[in-house]
């Protein structure tokens, strides 16, 4: 039996699903209302349990979010062996894939069959679905180059579509054309029609017929490739070069691929319920209704109000009186109130934030070695709680603009100050000169943290000068 390998896309913005989604902590790795898990948890969970058994797990994602991959399998137990491919620049889909294949094709062989699948989707029903998917990759086994067509519920405008061909097997029929999000009327036809299928972003190929189909549609991607491979070493993670990736064109695999491709088939996939998490309304969606129409989630009350979604995550009372049709979404640091039509158009006022800091970083804010959470600012200071994880340390630093004064919580802390190094227990603080060289460990086998008080006239996290790092950051 030929190895089958999942490979995981992950990345994003952050802009479709703010606030809850920030630029450093996009929609796969948050925990988005109503959900108990994170998008990619979910992802990796449905794919490697029965009857499905993968040689291993490959996950491409942008260089900054490879720390949060390895935390999230770590956090659900990881089985498999997996693999992070770390790119240094976003190329779209395309190149991504083709640098996965190519992984695998190294690691696991050419006859390997892979399944590449968005990290941020939605599925129920996991049998079904698995079902699905073994039927996708026995297509593949025999060159063919695989999608999940998704059964539509409503005449959508923001998804490509699948016109069903000639079945080539039961549930696996040759694709006829592509049709990229149509009018509503067209959508509407397509609805009635029920030849038309989702394209739901999940393909299954065999690596061979995969490298033969990019090298044949995708020439420019398949030159590419060698250059990222230059330094690998055949055995664990990749971290290409920004100046390999750069050779890449950037385009989707849709386009450069599937759509030129004679080889193309889907899958009917049904009969499991498919939710493409893109928009605030995907996500209200899953919320039950109450009597009015209003899904609510936390600490909500509301009173002559009717089909509204609240989410109260900021960790207050939300209250409203006379609203229909409207969106509420509170975080601790941000608050989003939008009228229901307008929820695919979030991203216009995450664009318009720029670089504020409720654009680019969630209220805790993760890192290889633990977590910091902003508790207060104002006007020259700025209050922290700063998270260690066991047997881990930040890097070695100090601030042009600001002191600080480090007070234990919680574990035993070890601090260095210029030539000082010493543990902090509970209770016990300790200050931060400007421009002194100093840096936090955790050397025990329990988490610690301490609060930070920062002073000064500039407090932003650029003020950082870095002269050791075990992690390589800059």
């Amino acid at each position: 039996m030929p190895a089958f390998v999942p490979v995981i896309i992950c990345g994003g913005s952050g802009s479709r699903l703010w606030p809850s989604s920030r630029q450093q902590l996009p929609k796969p790795f948050a925990l988005l209302p109503g959900r108990a898990n994170p998008l990619i948890d979910d992802t990796y969970q449905r794919v490697t349990g029965a009857p499905l058994t993968p040689t291993a797990v490959i996950t491409i994602t942008a260089a900054e979010y490879a720390f949060l991959c390895q935390e999230r399998y770590t956090a659900v137990g990881a089985t498999p062996p997996h693999f992070v491919i770390a790119e240094p620049l976003a190329k779209n889909t395309a190149p991504a894939i083709a640098v996965a294949t190519e992984f695998a094709r190294r690691r696991f062989g050419e006859d390997t069959i892979i399944a590449v699948l968005p990290a941020d989707h939605g599925i129920d029903n996991m049998p079904v679905y698995r079902r699905v998917l073994n039927t996708a990759l026995a297509a593949a086994a025999k060159d063919q180059m695989v999608l999940l067509g998704m059964q539509p519920s409503y005449a959508a405008t923001g998804f490509g579509y699948i016109e069903c061909g000639d079945e080539l097997a039961p549930e696996v029929y040759r694709v006829a054309r592509f049709i990229e999000k149509p009018d509503t009327v067209r959508a509407e036809q397509f609805i009635q029609d029920k030849n038309f299928l989702w394209n739901g972003g999940t393909f299954c190929f065999n690596v061979k017929q995969g490298l033969a189909q990019i090298a044949a549609h995708a020439p420019a991607i398949s030159a590419a490739l060698p250059a990222v491979f230059a330094d690998d070493s055949g055995s664990g993670n990749l971290l290409p070069a920004a100046a390999a990736y750069e050779q890449f064109p950037a385009i989707s695999f849709d386009y450069a691929v599937m759509e030129k491709t004679d080889c193309a088939a889907v899958v009917r996939a049904q009969d499991f319920n498919w939710t493409d998490i893109g928009s605030w309304r995907a996500v209200a969606d899953s919320v039950p209704a109450d009597g009015d129409g209003n899904r609510l989630l936390g600490d909500v009350v509301l009173q002559e109000c009717a089909d509204c979604f609240v989410s109260a995550d900021g960790g207050r009372l939300v209250t409203g009186l006379g609203l229909a049709d409207i969106y509420i979404m509170d975080t601790p640091d941000a608050l989003l109130v939008a009228g229901a039509k307008q929820t695919e158009n979030v991203r216009h006022i995450f664009t318009a934030l720029g670089q504020r800091q409720e654009a680019l970083l969630p209220p805790t804010v993760r890192r290889p070695w633990g977590s910091y959470t902003v508790l207060a600012e104002g006007n020259g200071y700025k209050v922290k709680r700063i998270d260690v994880l066991p047997q881990q340390k930040l890097s070695l630093q100090s601030h042009r603009k600001r002191s600080e004064h480090w007070t234990c919580i919680h574990g035993a802390m070890g601090i260095v100050i210029e030539e000082r190094d010493f543990i902090m227990a509970v209770d016990e603080s300790c200050r931060i000169p400007l421009g002194a060289k100093h840096r936090m460990y955790n050397n025990t086998d329990a988490p610690a943290a301490i609060i930070e008080v920062q002073i000064g006239d500039y407090l932003d996290e650029d003020d950082i000068i870095r002269y050791e790092d075990i992690y390589g950051r800059t």
